[in-house]
Formats: structure tokens, sequence, C-alpha cells
């Protein structure tokens, strides 16, 4: 009898050993992705308000004249710099695969600008967006408020 309990200790922990193995991969994969899964949300979450600039630049450009809006905008961790150009609204953000550029077109053309820089808090901005007419027509300036 006293054969048996030790018989069924041993099977248990032999039963233990191999659910320990068949979880450990996937614990240990879950643990590596996690950085890459907050890099992902970053990524997202400029490129939504790299679409929000634009559209809002798009929307004050099609009411002309003088009008304006005060947008608040989220910069996630990992940007380097927010700046217009030409017709374009680009974050550049530094990855672990290195620099990224996301960019997004506006309709009109916008005054050459920086509204993030480098060494700039992340977090959420408000930024003024405000139509002028120009000489090539309607121009978007971009300010921080």
């Amino acid at each position: 009898m006293v054969a048996n309990r030790g018989q069924a200790s041993a099977e248990l922990l032999f039963a233990i050993a191999i659910m320990l193995l068949m979880v450990m991969p996937v614990l240990f994969n879950a643990y590596f992705n996690i950085g890459q899964q907050e890099e992902k949300l970053s990524l997202s979450v400029a490129s939504a308000s790299a679409a929000r600039i634009a559209n809002l630049a798009d929307s004050v450009g099609y009411l002309g004249g003088n009008a304006s809006i005060i947008a608040e905008i989220d910069v996630p961790r990992g940007t380097e710099e927010v700046k217009t150009q030409n017709n374009e609204i680009v974050f550049k953000m530094q990855t672990s695969s290195g620099p990224v550029d996301i960019v997004r077109a506006s309709r009109f053309r916008i005054i050459q600008t920086t509204l993030v820089e480098k060494n700039d808090a992340k977090g959420i901005y408000r930024i003024e967006i405000a139509a002028s007419q120009g000489a090539s027509g309607q121009e978007i300036r971009m300010q921080k408020v």
C-alpha cells in the first residue's frame, strides 16, 4: 500500500510538468510581445491624430475666409516630431525597427511649421488651425495654443 501512494505523487508531478511545458511558450510569447503591442498602439494613435489634423485642415479650408478651429490632438510616446510641409502633416516616430513617418495629406496648402519638437513632452496638445487667403489661393496655418 505504501508504494501506491508514492506512485500517485510521481504521476501527479509528471502531469504538472507536462502542463507547465505546454503553458510556458504561451507565457513567453505574451511577455515578449507586450512591447510590440504598445508600439502598434502608438502608431495607431499617431495615424488617427494625423488624419484628424488633415480632416480639420480641409474643413477650415472649405469654410474659407478667416475660419479657424482649435483641436486637441494626442501625441503618443515614441514621437520625435510633428510638422507640416506643403500640404502634408508628418508624424516622425522612433520604433524598435527604426524611424517611421506617418503622413496624411490635406487638399489645401499648409504653411510649414513644427507643431511638436523632439524635446516636448508626449500627451495632448491644443492646436489652432486657421485659414487665410494667400497669393496662390486658400492656405492653412497651424500653431500650438
